[in-house]
């Protein structure tokens, strides 16, 4: 009976123990939630405070996650010795400045994307639907994290990033716009005159649909290739239409104008360099 007794000592000890801190308990809860209602009030009332002044969205997404760090801090530090009687806040405060360097050091990368993350933030670098281009990746904006940054590629897949690569490497941010630039390029033959070819792509690009600004329209001999004139077409295009149905329209009325004129396109005949805008 002996065994018996002892672990029914140990279980009128516990409860007893638990009856004592069941209060402690409560309140250490109620101040949980306490904490967790006033992070969405204060986050509440900051959004509503920055679209009245119309702070920038990046400023508004850093404050919020700024102001719910530090809420939840303050939260967890007045549970702890609620809980645990023997842990005072110089101890909470000292094992917090110990922890820090040992986290540091254990964590570099996260602290670090963390870090880059609040500056690209902060700085606006970019911002969402933005085209950029850094490394090998290239993609359409989709969120923007703390810790990383989603982009969309044009093959439809999402490629997630580090914001440390974006912060230490060169980005090129393409802003999205209602209207965009292109250029073609193609080589006609030694035995046309450049007026005469100019003012015949010039004419089938008064006759192309689809096109914005004609008026801005460049078409000049860039230079000499072998036994050719190289010729470039800037031409603005509208993001509200496919960009392969207008460059399709051009090269079909620039072709109709060049053979009606008797001109004679080279090899290649059209290469297209397309901008970093879809």
């Amino acid at each position: 009976m002996q065994p018996f007794e002892i672990i029914f000592d140990k279980f009128k000890f516990i409860s007893a123990k638990s009856f004592e801190y069941l209060p402690i308990a409560i309140i250490a809860l109620t101040l949980i939630f306490l904490t967790y209602f006033m992070q969405k009030l204060w986050v509440k009332v900051v959004s509503r405070g920055f679209e009245k002044i119309g702070l920038r969205s990046t400023l508004k997404e850093l404050a919020k996650k700024l102001i719910s760090v530090g809420i939840w801090s303050i939260g967890i530090i007045i549970v702890c010795p609620l809980l645990f009687p023997s842990v005072t806040f110089g101890h909470l405060f000292t094992a917090l400045g110990l922890s820090t360097v040992a986290i540091g050091f254990a964590l570099k990368d996260v602290f670090e994307n963390f870090i880059a993350g609040i500056m690209i933030l902060a700085r606006e670098t970019f911002t969402i639907n933005d085209l950029i281009a850094c490394n090998n990746f290239e993609g359409r904006v989709e969120k923007i994290t703390i810790r990383d940054t989603h982009i969309r590629r044009s093959d439809g897949h999402r490629v997630i990033i580090p914001n440390a690569i974006l912060y230490k490497n060169p980005v090129k941010v393409s802003s999205p716009v209602e209207q965009y630039r292109i250029t073609l390029s193609c080589t006609i033959s030694y035995e046309n005159a450049v007026e005469t070819v100019k003012n015949a792509i010039e004419k089938a690009i008064k006759k192309t649909p689809h096109l914005c600004d004609k008026n801005k329209t460049n078409v000049y001999a860039q230079n000499f290739s072998s036994g050719a004139i190289d010729y470039q077409i800037e031409i603005w295009l509208s993001k509200s239409i496919p960009q392969n149905q207008c460059i399709h329209s051009l090269i079909c009325q620039i072709q109709s104008a060049l053979k009606a004129a008797h001109i004679t396109i080279m090899q290649p005949y059209f290469s297209i360099s397309p901008p970093h805008i879809r």
